[in-house]
């Protein structure tokens, strides 16, 4: 559990950096991680990573986030799907 920060950090770095397919990498091997060790990722954790293509979310960058209706909708640019998640 106290690798998966900084492997979080190692992904939105080398996103940033341009680098799409070792973030990939890295965001997939927290998922690897948290499955192996039996572990459940914190909601903040879990909202960094797309459903869907596993990329690690940087507002602005990667994603666009909205709110409607009560639920926060998050499109990932990446794959062009997005999630809803309730704002309580």
């Amino acid at each position: 559990m106290q690798r998966i920060p900084q492997i979080l950090e190692k992904a939105k770095k080398a996103y940033k950096a341009g680098n799409k397919r070792l973030a990939l990498v890295y965001s997939k091997k927290v998922r690897h991680l948290s499955n192996r060790h039996k572990l459940r990722l914190p909601i903040a954790v879990k909202r960094q990573f797309c459903r869907h293509c596993s990329h690690v979310l940087i507002p602005g960058v990667n994603c666009r986030i909205r709110t409607r209706e009560g639920k926060l909708v998050v499109y990932c640019l990446e794959c062009r799907k997005f999630s809803k998640m309730s704002l309580r």
